[in-house]
């Protein structure tokens, strides 16, 4: 039987792990064709991951492919090698306004405390850990190759040498509609950061995705301007190994007292207004009996936000988007599905 340990909306966060596991050569997975996600009408509210409204909507099981296939050009962290996610089970439910998309995957590190601090009464080092993810991409401006293709043909399959970026050529107007849980950063204060992608180049080159615009602090790296130490410390009497929110974070003076085994998180959290916080997110980490961990995550968002950045999603339509799940992983060691397609309000 499963039991509820962690809930991130409500700010309940371990740092450790709940189990860590090694593995051998990661297997590829065959791509799935014809992928086919059909929404549910529902009456209820489905924020709550582990609400009964999900035991009535069909799952959907997507293979994932993991973006690097030799495991010995993978990344460990402190010695530990994090596989690539094969599998994850989406759902997606629907009422008047709201769209719900559920996914649920394994996972047996549960990975929300990237960079963390730790003080040893004489200098601080930062955890080299990262975090748990999982990205969606929804097609924006009608692109073609993004039809066809999914987000393998705006990612993947991208060629540099012809001076593209991201699969969009240069000076193109097409872009892609972007969602991104985070749980070590937006995943905290309920919400998934909401991006686009397109063909955008600056002074310092190509950059993309880019968050949607916003106003209010968004979370952000807790890093003094040398690197070498946190900028904000808890305040007095919080509880260790909490979030640390932006209303209540201290700034750090090296002149402080603080006590060897002093931790803070590696992000100060907060949620922005505006167009990047559209998607609303839910999520919790679940364990076994024997140590064995899932994530369920839902995020939310309505169907027409009036933003020009986001997509539209109408009754009777079918939206083609790519999945991807990032196990305690950047951008190198993740795992995706390109295309499925969701029916909405058939």
């Amino acid at each position: 039987m499963k039991r509820v340990l962690f809930s991130l909306p409500f700010f309940v966060v371990l740092l450790a792990f709940v189990a860590l596991f090694t593995a051998p050569a990661i297997r590829a997975t065959a791509a799935q064709d014809d992928l086919t996600l059909t929404a549910a009408r529902i009456e209820a509210d489905a924020s709550d991951p582990l609400g009964a409204v999900w035991d009535n909507v069909t799952a959907l099981p997507v293979t994932l492919e993991p973006e690097e296939t030799d495991a010995s050009k993978m990344p460990t962290v402190d010695g530990i090698f994090y596989p690539a996610i094969p599998e994850v089970k989406l759902q997606a439910a629907y009422d008047d306004k709201t769209l719900w998309i559920r996914a649920v995957w394994a996972d047996d590190s549960m990975n929300n405390n990237f960079g963390t601090w730790t003080y040893d009464g004489k200098a601080w080092t930062q955890s080299k850990l990262r975090q748990d993810r999982i990205a969606f991409l929804f097609d924006l401006s009608g692109n073609a190759q993004f039809q066809a293709l999914g987000c393998g043909g705006a990612c993947h399959e991208a060629d540099s040498t012809a001076g593209d970026y991201m699969g969009f050529p240069p000076g193109s107007t097409d872009t892609l509609d972007g969602w991104q849980w985070k749980a070590s950063q937006a995943a905290l204060v309920g919400y998934a950061d909401d991006q686009w992608l397109g063909s955008y180049v600056d002074d310092k080159g190509p950059k993309t995705p880019s968050n949607d615009a916003s106003t209010g602090k968004a979370s952000a790296a807790n890093k003094n301007k040398a690197g070498d130490a946190p900028a904000y410390i808890f305040p007095e009497g919080a509880v260790p190994g909490t979030p640390l929110f932006a209303d209540k974070a201290v700034a750090y003076d090296p002149s402080m007292t603080i006590p060897a085994g002093y931790t803070v998180p590696g992000y100060v959290v907060s949620r922005p207004e505006g167009s990047r916080a559209d998607v609303n997110a839910t999520s919790r980490y679940v364990t076994d009996a024997a140590g064995h961990g899932w994530w369920y995550v839902v995020l939310s968002r309505a169907f027409s936000t009036g933003n020009p950045d986001d997509r539209v999603f109408t009754l009777k339509s079918n939206t083609v988007f790519g999945v991807a799940v990032f196990n305690n992983a950047d951008d190198k060691q993740h795992a995706t599905n390109d295309k499925v397609t969701l029916v909405l309000g058939e």
